[in-house]
């Protein structure tokens, strides 16, 4: 018997509980085990696959701790009715908290959980309160409502078996008759004609940089700065883009690739953005170093006073945008979010995939212009706190 079958027996773990939380902690760790295994490429697929094996065995011997415990407080809480107001929620997000640290699922040193994937997301869900799961993932902002004329460009271009010519076609066929067309009202058409235009634009062109490997900057125009100019150009009187080595004086004046400030307050800084490699480009050891700096320095700009503290990040990597936030949920605990990805497309399939992933996106984008109702200036008193690591 496998060592996972053997927790599961051993344990005897619900279904809805105990299994979703090691087959989703599992799978996280299983794709970290990929990465290890393959970073050395002199390593025999037989040493690879011992590598990850191990990894993944050690991991479901950590997780059977916790989910006994969880199942246990299920158990309990079904038959000792109900507990002191407050005291379980913050207990079982402790432990979620714990156990993601203790398997590598968050950023080492700085206390902060990266719940990025669906199924890990799904555990929090089953296991918390629903002010604590909003709390982390956000589900009490406003959601996108997608206004016709963008849902039928949208659709239109996620249609099963196009080629880049019947994409041409439909960019360029109109969407909306022109004395109907109002450019606040119908923004979001605008966005989604704008960026897919450019990019079906390239695939029908002798040479589309997207498709081969290319520089970071090159990249990251084709890519992440189409995509976040377009997203905030309608909301230009409230937020505004910079892009490449900009400072941000509350993160010890480090420099980033972009950053999104409110327009009134220069200094209010909303988002960090980091370019992790070029397309064509998947250094783990980089996605890993970025993505500790631009966190590291998005806990300095969040403020507790805020009645909901966190800071947006928009992170790329190869031909892959991600679209993050990071909160503070209890007293020091910290949570990465994954809202949105999208992968910068080079092919009618790609393009389809990028029309799905739209309508997360666009929830992103409104929830990070929610956030400058409660936007607090760097000059804010309670700016210093939550501590962070001591960094040059």
């Amino acid at each position: 018997m496998s060592l996972y079958n053997q927790t599961m027996a051993n344990f005897a773990i619900p279904p809805s509980n105990g299994t979703t939380l090691i087959q989703s902690l599992a799978r996280s760790i299983r794709s970290t085990g990929a990465i290890f295994s393959m970073s050395n490429p002199t390593t025999s697929q037989k040493a690879k696959k011992k590598a990850k094996n191990t990894l993944v065995d050690q991991a479901c011997f950590t997780m059977e701790g916790v989910a006994a415990e969880v199942a246990e407080d299920k158990r309990h809480r079904t038959t000792d009715g109900e507990p002191e107001s407050g005291v379980e929620e913050t207990m079982s997000l402790k432990k979620l908290s714990d156990y993601a640290k203790e398997s590598d699922l968050g950023l080492s040193g700085l206390d902060i959980v990266a719940i990025t994937d669906p199924e890990v997301a799904d555990v929090y869900r089953n296991n918390l309160s629903d002010i604590d799961y909003n709390a982390i993932f956000g589900v009490d902002v406003p959601r996108w409502t997608s206004e016709k004329y963008c849902q039928k460009l949208m659709d239109a271009l996620s249609a099963d078996d196009l080629d880049s010519r019947d994409l041409c076609v439909i960019i360029r066929m109109p969407v909306i008759p022109s004395q109907d067309y109002y450019p606040i009202k119908h923004y979001d058409l605008r966005i989604v004609d704008s960026i897919a235009s450019r990019w079906v634009d390239l695939m029908n062109l002798p040479s589309n940089h997207i498709a081969v490997k290319c520089g970071e900057r090159k990249s990251a125009i084709g890519g992440a700065i189409s995509v976040l100019n377009a997203l905030f150009l309608h909301n230009n009187d409230q937020v505004k883009l910079d892009w490449i080595e900009v400072e941000v004086d509350g993160t010890k004046r480090h420099k980033f690739d972009g950053v999104l400030n409110d327009v009134e307050n220069s200094k209010a800084t909303i988002m960090l953005i980091e370019f992790a490699g070029g397309f064509g480009h998947r250094d783990v050891k980089k996605l890993r170093t970025d993505t500790h700096k631009v966190y590291r320095n998005a806990l300095r700009l969040i403020d507790a006073s805020k009645s909901k503290p966190n800071v947006f990040v928009v992170l790329t990597w190869d031909r892959q945008i991600f679209f993050e936030t990071v909160t503070l949920v209890k007293s020091n605990t910290f949570v990465r979010s994954r809202q949105a990805t999208l992968t910068v497309p080079h092919s009618p399939r790609g393009v389809k995939k990028v029309m799905e992933a739209m309508p997360q996106v666009f929830t992103w984008r409104n929830t990070v212009l929610e956030s400058l109702d409660d936007l607090p200036s760097l000059d804010h008193a309670n700016i210093e706190t939550p501590m962070t690591p001591s960094t040059p």
